[in-house]
């Protein structure tokens, strides 16, 4: 995904799409209107399933080959903290975050009550 209309980014990076209501404020989600708008199109799933959490491992590098710095909206279409997203592909997420310093990552949340939920695995793993 590329270039935003979003003021505070320059770039969105949507590993990860979908998502479900959370609060009264989700009523009316623009990520949910995009999603029905590209059902079936660029590597969204198709219709009814277009708002699924869908983990998108060829989205997952492309912060890696940008080469100017940028300040990037990360899963603008879902909700990085979402309950459905495998600790693993929010792993992989924030393991190329890790890999781009040149790069001001923005992450945004309904969900702050699973923040620990990607270190918790990380801490987990096999050393």
């Amino acid at each position: 995904m590329g270039t935003t209309k979003i003021e505070w980014a320059q770039k969105t990076w949507n590993p990860i799409t979908g998502c479900s209501p959370v609060s009264e404020g989700c009523k009316n989600c623009y990520a949910r209107r995009m999603a029905r708008r590209l059902a079936g199109r660029f590597g969204y799933p198709e219709e009814p399933h277009e708002f699924d959490v869908t983990f998108h491992p060829d989205k997952l590098e492309e912060p890696l080959h940008w080469r100017k710095s940028r300040v990037i909206f990360p899963c603008s279409m879902s909700d990085w903290l979402h309950n459905r997203i495998e600790p693993e592909h929010l792993i992989a997420m924030l393991d190329v975050m890790f890999n781009c310093p040149r790069h001001t990552f923005l992450l945004l949340t309904k969900r702050p009550e699973n923040w620990q939920r990607p270190f918790i695995a990380i801490r987990s793993m096999p050393i």
